[in-house]
């Protein structure tokens, strides 16, 4: 096992441009697990309950 030490950014400015590079990240090819609205809406809709 390897543990590396990073030095903590201590400068304002470094940390602002850190969260924009975060915030504006951009996938290059589109997600491989398909519609996820779709998918929650499928996970959502109404089922058929057992009657007891």
């Amino acid at each position: 096992m390897v543990i590396e030490k990073k030095n903590i950014v201590s400068d304002n400015s470094a940390k602002v441009n850190l969260k924009n590079r975060i915030l504006n990240f951009k996938a290059s090819t589109s997600s491989s697990f398909g519609d996820a609205s779709e998918w929650q809406q499928n996970q959502r809709s109404d089922s058929e309950l057992p009657i007891l």
